[in-house]
Order: C-alpha cells, then sequence, then structure tokens
C-alpha cells in the first residue's frame, strides 16, 4: 500500500513528503515539508533501525505499518485486503 509515498531528503534539516504518487506525471500531493518532514524521516530512521534490531517499539510501528486494515489511496478495498 505504500507504494505511492516518498519521503525525500533535502539535507539533514529539509525533507518533502509526497503521498498517493503513481505512474502519471505530477500525481501525488506533497503533504508535509521542510523541518517536519526531516523529524518524520528521523522517526521512520529510528523505528526502522529498531525493528532490524528486534526492538519492540520498532517491531510494533512497522507490525502497522503493514498492517492496517484501512486504507486510505491506491485502487485497492478501503478496508481489509
Amino acid at each position: 500500500w505504500g507504494a505511492g509515498m516518498f519521503a525525500t531528503s533535502l539535507g539533514p534539516d529539509d525533507a518533502c513528503f509526497v503521498a498517493g504518487a503513481n505512474w502519471v506525471k505530477n500525481s501525488g500531493l506533497m503533504c508535509v515539508w521542510g523541518s517536519p518532514c526531516a523529524v518524520q524521516k528521523e522517526i521512520i530512521e529510528a523505528s526502522k533501525v529498531d525493528e532490524c534490531a528486534f526492538g519492540f517499539v520498532g517491531r510494533l510501528i512497522w507490525h502497522f505499518v503493514h498492517h492496517t486494515p484501512v486504507h486510505l489511496f491506491g485502487g485497492g478495498p478501503r478496508w481489509g485486503y
């Protein structure tokens, strides 16, 4: 479900996050940018590293990232899989 979500680093204190992108040119919506997105990027990185180290918080976060029953974007069903 996350294939249309992109967090792009623009340096240590800047980034942008685009959701809903697909194969159509200029698709997607830039919904977070600047320093809040840099914080989001750091949280993603820290939680992923924690998951790889078999940490509880990282595993919990990434379990729900991949098993969320509600889908707001894309062509799939809104509920379930």
